[in-house]
């Protein structure tokens, strides 16, 4: 049975790709709601730290809205990338929000958000948006990331980890005005 190894070999590589790759790719196009309407679906989030949201006070800038739990190790993983990108572009106008999706709401989360001293709001997920009622529809992957232009159009979503070079561009292209 000579190359019967070297096949199996490249089948199981292949699965091991495709598992640590799976839920990392875009979201597939679709229409999504206007800035105002998607982040005043979020306002009456209850704080897991960082305050409470104004969608008012996000008008006119670059809004990152991530959808996470603190049990996701891809979140986690995402963490320190979200971090950087709110202390580079922040001061051109990014904001960053988090959305946490744990079941056990505020009780893990403002813990979790002390420790990790997230410099962006953690919102606590309610009921109503782990059922899928968010404004951007239901979240089926954990982290899902939305990113908003100035103007409120979604300019990219990601499901899993976002790809960072080219969220990297966008929110650069974002924050530039291009």
């Amino acid at each position: 049975m000579s190359g019967g190894g070297g096949a199996r070999a490249a089948v199981v590589a292949a699965a091991a790709l495709l598992a640590v790759t799976s839920g990392c790719a875009t979201a597939p196009e679709r229409r999504w709601p206007h800035f105002r309407s998607a982040l005043a679906g979020l306002e009456a989030l209850s704080p897991g730290e960082g305050g409470a949201l104004d969608a008012r006070a996000l008008e006119g800038r670059v809004v990152l809205v991530t959808f996470m739990s603190t049990w996701c190790a891809p979140c986690l993983m995402e963490l320190p990338y979200l971090t950087r990108l709110h202390e580079q572009h922040g001061p051109a106008g990014l904001s960053v929000v988090a959305v946490g999706m744990d079941l056990e709401g505020a009780l893990v989360l403002r813990p979790f958000a002390a420790e990790y001293q997230l410099p962006f709001p953690l919102l606590v997920a309610d009921q109503r948006i782990r059922r899928g009622e968010t404004p951007f529809g239901s979240i089926s992957v954990l982290p899902t990331t939305f990113l908003l232009g100035r103007d409120g159009a979604v300019l990219a979503a990601f499901q899993g980890m976002a790809v960072q070079p080219e969220l990297s561009k966008k929110i650069a292209q974002a924050v530039e005005g291009r």
